[in-house]
């Protein structure tokens, strides 16, 4: 199961650069694999190898009052609904 979920919250050595985030990253996957799917992609969510991997630091909307709108687009995407299945700008 930690390899399912590695495939599914895809990251990657090559981008992250940090061996102990993709590390820590594993050691969450697998101390959750059998859990519960929202516990799972909220911490997946606040992950530092996720973080780097979606460029959250150079993502569109990192002021303090400002949603960080392309991080919660590739949250449903990718890890949660998929594209264009029944949510709009408003819920990003």
């Amino acid at each position: 199961m930690t390899l399912f979920w590695h495939g599914h919250f895809a990251s990657s050595q090559q981008k992250v650069r940090y061996p102990q985030f993709m590390y820590r990253q594993n050691r969450l996957l697998r101390e959750q694999a059998l859990g519960n799917f929202r516990s799972l992609l909220h911490a997946v969510a606040r992950d530092p190898a996720m973080i780097i991997y979606l460029d959250t630091v150079s993502s569109k909307g990192n002021g303090k009052n400002i949603a960080n709108e392309n991080y919660a687009r590739e949250l449903l995407e990718l890890f949660t609904f998929g594209v264009d299945n029944g949510y709009d700008q408003n819920d990003i």
